[in-house]
């Protein structure tokens, strides 16, 4: 019958617990450092919104493009998931310490996070495509009817 291995002395635990915590903070830098030079980057690709030159598109057509936009930012994030998972971790091995079996490596909530805040194109194009679906040329949300 399989027993659990034997606890870890107490000074081993503290010590990979404090490589872990650094980890952490390591693996949270890398992303959002990366999301949020990437998301500058996609900015200055696609430039300023206009409103002006939206007008002139169906909201079926602004629709599509900002889904295109989540899509690319959905294969990004895949793209800088793996990138980061290859990035060496200076502790790794002290103490026994793994780097790839920290959660945080594949879970890229940050670089997302930060990716998709600063991303104002899409931001201006979605509030655009909003009021000019769902609210008056006043900008009052239309009446809900009663049923």
């Amino acid at each position: 019958m399989n027993q659990p291995p034997p606890p870890m002395p107490f000074k081993q635990d503290i010590i990979l617990r404090s490589i872990k915590i650094l980890d952490i903070g390591y693996i949270t830098i890398i992303y959002f450092t990366l999301g949020f030079f990437l998301s500058i980057y996609v900015n200055d690709t696609l430039g300023t919104f206009d409103p002006e030159e939206a007008e002139k598109k169906s909201n079926v057509r602004l629709f599509a493009e900002s889904v295109f936009h989540i899509w690319m930012i959905g294969v990004t994030v895949y793209i800088a998931r793996n990138l980061v998972e290859k990035i060496p971790f200076p502790l790794e091995g002290v103490q026994g310490f793994v780097h790839k079996k920290v959660k945080e490596l594949s879970n890229a909530a940050v670089f997302t996070l930060v990716f998709i805040l600063y991303q104002q194109h899409l931001r201006d194009k979605l509030l655009f495509v909003s009021k000019r679906m769902f609210h008056k040329k006043d900008g009052k949300a239309p009446a809900s009817k009663a049923t």
